[in-house]
């Protein structure tokens, strides 16, 4: 079975506005704006250095500048990664 890009499936109608009501998280009793989520991924904008480990994984102005666009974007929740240290 083949399925391309255009294909859809049949589902049931759903109201999306529930994606713009607050979400409060049981746990930490933090309240998210909506439901909207910014995933965790690899941006590759910290710093590398191949000798000197205490230059690696700093996170660069570019990476900094990315997260404040992130956050003026209007996501209810944002996931920032680990940054990786090789020892």
């Amino acid at each position: 079975m083949t399925i391309s890009l255009q294909d859809r499936y049949e589902a049931p109608a759903v109201d999306p506005a529930i994606l713009g009501e607050s979400l409060k998280f049981p746990v930490s009793g933090l309240v998210a704006k909506n439901r909207f989520v910014n995933a965790a991924m690899n941006e590759r904008l910290c710093t590398w250095d191949q000798h000197d480990l205490s230059k690696r994984g700093v996170p660069t102005s570019e990476l900094v500048h990315l997260y404040e666009v992130w956050g003026r974007g209007g996501y209810g929740v944002i996931l920032s990664k680990l940054q990786a240290h090789v020892h």
